[in-house]
């Protein structure tokens, strides 16, 4: 998982001693919490803290007045809030677990008593983050089950006799929290052409993946 200087700036604010335990963690709280509901979400996958601006100009207002909130630069709380929540998203875009998370805010000079309190609400909140960001539209329904039955046809409108068998195909997908159907019909040769083209766009994503 990448982050931008930005990013890794804001975070090291946040776990700076600018910040109290406790407006730490009512900040990383709000952060996880804009995460999955964040309103305007077109620009919810850059890692840019100026693309979460919209979410993060008014959390001086929405932490209120409480101890220790008030005597923080509003500038640096609203850094160190678009900085995590663009760690919660990213995170949990890429489907990164707690210890991939801990590495990151280590990264940052991140103390342990505050990676566990971010690494604890990620953790809590992450399916949550993920169904929200399937909402966004930002990716594509990806095939979770194949169906496939075998029928032979016989007659056709313009033809008396066929005899040749044909493949009715059933992909299941998944978007998010949605899922969908496509169906289709081919011929054995066709078929045969459509399972050769996935194994090479399967062996291209391997040799992809050794490389990096």
């Amino acid at each position: 998982m990448e982050l931008s200087s930005d990013v890794q700036r804001g975070l090291q604010a946040a776990g700076s001693g600018v910040l109290t335990e406790q407006v730490f963690e009512k900040l990383v709280r709000q952060a996880v919490i804009d995460s999955i509901s964040p309103g305007d979400t077109s620009d919810l996958t850059s890692e840019s803290p100026k693309a979460l601006v919209h979410s993060s100009f008014s959390v001086p207002h929405r932490l209120g007045s409480r101890e220790g909130v008030t005597e923080v630069d509003q500038a640096v709380l609203k850094e160190a809030h678009a900085s995590l929540m663009t760690l919660a998203l990213e995170a949990a875009r890429t489907d990164s677990d707690s210890a991939i998370v801990s590495t990151a805010l280590e990264e940052c000079k991140f103390a342990p008593e505050r990676i566990k309190v971010f690494t604890a609400t990620y953790a809590e909140n992450k399916a949550k983050i993920r169904a929200s960001l399937g909402r966004v539209g930002s990716t594509v329904p990806h095939v979770v089950d194949v169906n496939w039955r075998l029928d032979y046809y016989i007659k056709s409108n313009h033809l008396d006799r066929v005899n040749k068998p044909v493949y009715l195909i059933e992909l299941r997908t998944e978007q998010g929290e949605e899922q969908g159907k496509v169906q289709f019909s081919c011929t054995q040769e066709e078929l045969q052409d459509l399972v050769s083209k996935l194994k090479d766009a399967s062996k291209s994503l391997e040799k992809f993946s050794q490389k990096h």
